[in-house]
């Protein structure tokens, strides 16, 4: 949808008169998609090569799902999300945010 907003607003500008305002488009999708694509792929890459030990945590902590849930509504991106991927920070997160009580089996 950010990407079909982009077009859009290039189209009005190319119909009043901007000419290279069409080429402008690739830029912006450059500067303010392209990062966000990169970085929710990294995480999926780092989620699938860590596979069950991620399903574990999953399983017991309500903190990824919270995380996860704030990107799907907009709240982070994935580039914050990906800044914020220490490993200190995950694992300080995930100690202070109440565990279900499941054991990590």
């Amino acid at each position: 949808m950010h990407s079909a907003r982009l077009a859009a607003q290039q189209i009005l500008r190319f119909f009043r008169g901007e000419t290279g305002a069409l080429t402008g488009y690739q830029a912006r999708v450059d500067r303010e998609i392209t990062p966000e694509l990169t970085a929710s792929y990294q995480i999926s890459h780092l989620f699938n090569y860590l596979g069950p030990l991620a399903f574990r945590v999953l399983a017991r902590y309500d903190y990824p799902w919270e995380v996860f849930c704030r990107v799907m509504r907009g709240d982070r991106s994935f580039g914050e999300i990906k800044k914020r991927c220490r490993p200190d920070i995950l694992f300080r997160k995930l100690l202070v945010k109440s565990a279900r009580n499941r054991p990590l089996t």
